[in-house]
């Protein structure tokens, strides 16, 4: 019996060995390198992009919303540094108590022509595009070099990065496409797909804004406060209008609690005269 319990525990022992040595061959790559240990900095690396995404999408729709649709200032676009410039003395309390050369900065205040002469409203395209640019942007300045992830050992290679963005009714998703191959040590592996959708109601504003470009179009100086008032009411948007020294119109459409704002503004302006 003592030779049978002998012969059962060298087996035993032949076995662990046996399985032992199966794991340490599966676990290390034909070269005999260090076992694969990159599968918690890729699921990193997608929750850190994603969140920058999800951060980028927001940052990117205030953006626009402030240039009324536009990353950067289109060939037809109020600017308020000529209307400083032109109109308005640098000591002028125009605009207010507490504004001074120092403190405001017309340069960075411009807002498309929705109307100056002809139709200079963007399509929906154009929109997609320009939020797309403006998020992409946003999206940079976030990642920048992934160096939460450097700090870690792990190094990152990468591709080009595109955007799409699609406006739809009740909200605006953004798919992004960017090659990205994350290394650590021995082992690599890549990424590439992500995505966000936000419910926002930017068609909405779109359309309340297309309305008050064909009221224009008929007549680019008179405000219709009536069509004004009752197009507020029907699309549940705060529209507001303001009469510039140049005799430009600009308007700020709000809607109110957004999903990225407690109040989300989209301006632009109204003109007459030679484009």
């Amino acid at each position: 019996m003592r030779f049978k319990d002998g012969q059962a525990s060298i087996f035993l022992i032949l076995s662990v060995l046996i399985l032992f040595g199966g794991f340490l061959f599966f676990a290390l790559d034909e070269g005999g390198r260090e076992p694969a240990i990159i599968d918690l900095p890729v699921l990193q690396m997608k929750q850190f992009v994603q969140g920058c995404l999800e951060r980028a999408a927001a940052e990117g729709l205030q953006s626009i919303g402030k240039h009324g649709g536009y990353h950067t200032a289109p060939d037809y676009s109020w600017q308020a540094k000529e209307v400083y410039a032109n109109y308005i003395h640098p000591e002028s309390s125009h605009y207010g108590e507490g504004f001074s050369d120092d403190s405001w900065h017309p340069e960075d205040i411009w807002f498309p022509y929705y109307v100056l002469v002809a139709n200079h409203s963007p399509e929906r395209s154009r929109m997609e595009a320009e939020l797309a640019r403006s998020i992409s942007a946003h999206l940079d300045s976030c990642v920048g070099n992934f160096s939460p992830l450097n700090d870690q050992g792990v190094s990152i290679e990468k591709g080009e990065k595109e955007i799409a963005v699609t406006i739809f009714e009740g909200g605006v998703s953004f798919l992004l496409n960017w090659p990205l191959l994350i290394s650590q040590g021995h082992s690599q592996e890549s990424v590439s797909r992500f995505s966000s959708t936000l419910a926002f109601p930017l068609e909405r504003m779109l359309g309340a804004a297309g309305e008050i470009t064909a009221l224009h179009l008929q007549d680019p100086v008179s405000i219709c406060m009536s069509c004004l008032f009752e197009l507020s009411e029907r699309s549940n948007l705060s529209i507001q209008v303001f009469r510039y020294p140049d005799n430009a119109l600009i308007y700020t459409i709000t809607a109110t609690n957004t999903s990225i704002a407690q109040s989300y503004n989209l301006s632009f302006a109204i003109g007459h005269g030679t484009p």
